[in-house]
């Protein structure tokens, strides 16, 4: 009969190690915690050591479920300890889910909500949600901060606070307890450069921007508009009616609506809004957007013509165009965002009121739109030097 497996010496629970005696390899195996068999895991001492630790983590988080399922079905503890983070955070991604359904959020707000959601879970899953203090919230904070990870610490903060919000809705915790308002709001430093003329002249050069029209005419709608590339990729043909193009704000949720006139021209490219969507349809092919595939391409999302682009695609592209021509630009950094408030800069220029323009809500254009019902339009108008 076969010897069993020696356990290693620097021990890791549920490894063990074998010699052949053939070759003098050692090598190492896994014990399964639940059946009992072995599992060889080759002879790379490393690799093995790594498999090892990780597979026991899994069964512990297992074994944690379990446990915490037991617990969370005792009204008696519950009552006395609190939920747990884990079924109070099942129970938030269901409440964030039945509110898009109710369309009072976005998916991509869902999706966003739900990931930093599942982050507490990672961290913080094992513990009752009463006991949650200030420590443990800065603690992972600063596990992102340390690697400068600044934007993603901020989002976090604001996304855990939301939860515990929540949970006093719910009334499991008592009102006002938050830790995560205890701990120090995280700064984060803007490092994106405002794109200048020059950059622009440089990215309508590129090879990319000839070549990927869908690119060349977000571009231009962005200039021209100051749109969102969120909402320049909803752009259709059938929001053109009396001379303008109706726009709903995807960021007010459809609330901030804005009529742009036809006539609309940017100084800088000099092309007015009807002439920027004649080239649109200069492809012709048939779409009902106004950005818009030329080409099919077969691949794991297949395009077809015509078809809807994304906004991350508008990203993508954006990017490969800057690195295309990144000699010639003032700063690498530059998004395409920012071709909004370059809009914004040569349209204040040119004496128009931008924060009409770019359906910006400080309290003077609150007031205004909340005068308004929401299906009205503000329109645009052109300055009398026009």
């Amino acid at each position: 009969m076969a010897a069993r497996p020696r356990i290693y010496k620097n021990h890791v629970e549920n490894l063990y190690q074998k010699t052949d005696k053939r070759n003098g390899k050692t090598y190492f195996s896994y014990k399964h915690p639940e059946s009992g068999k072995f599992i060889g895991l080759g002879s790379d001492r490393d690799k093995a050591f790594a498999a090892a630790k990780e597979a026991n983590l899994v069964f512990a988080e297992r074994r944690l479920d379990t446990l915490r399922l037991i617990i969370d079905s005792d009204p008696k503890v519950v009552a006395s300890s609190g939920i747990s983070v884990k079924s109070w955070v099942e129970r938030y991604i269901k409440l964030q889910n039945s509110r898009m359904k109710d369309g009072k959020l976005k998916p991509e707000t869902v999706r966003t909500k739900v990931y930093r959601a599942e982050l507490m879970t990672r961290y913080l899953g094992s513990k009752r949600l009463r006991e949650i203090t200030t420590k443990d919230i800065f603690d992972v904070i600063e596990q992102y901060t340390s690697r400068e990870k600044f934007g993603m610490a901020r989002n976090i903060q604001a996304a855990w606070r939301d939860i515990f919000i929540e949970a006093q809705y719910a009334g499991e915790v008592d009102t006002g307890f938050n830790p995560v308002s205890s701990t120090r709001k995280v700064q984060v430093e803007v490092k994106r450069k405002r794109i200048t003329e020059d950059d622009v002249t440089a990215l309508f050069s590129s090879k990319l921007y000839r070549t990927r029209h869908y690119l060349k005419m977000a571009s231009k709608i962005a200039i021209t508009t100051g749109l969102r590339r969120g909402d320049i990729v909803n752009l259709k043909y059938s929001d053109i009616k009396d001379g303008h193009l109706f726009v709903s704000l995807n960021k007010s949720n459809g609330r901030t609506k804005i009529a742009f006139p036809l006539e609309l021209t940017n100084p800088y490219l000099n092309q007015s809004l009807a002439d920027i969507i004649a080239e649109c349809r200069s492809t012709k092919i048939v779409s009902k957007y106004l950005v818009h595939h030329t080409r099919n391409q077969i691949s794991r999302n297949s395009i077809v013509k015509g078809q809807r682009v994304n906004a991350e695609t508008i990203t993508t592209a954006f990017y490969e165009a800057k690195t295309e021509c990144k000699d010639s630009l003032s700063d690498f950094s530059v998004s395409f965002h920012e071709l909004r408030s370059f809009a914004e800069r040569t349209y204040r220029d040119a004496g128009f009121d931008t924060k009409i323009l770019l359906g910006h809500k400080n309290q003077e254009t609150t007031d205004t739109y909340n005068n308004n019902r929401s299906d009205q339009y503000t329109f645009i108008k052109l300055p009398s030097n026009m």
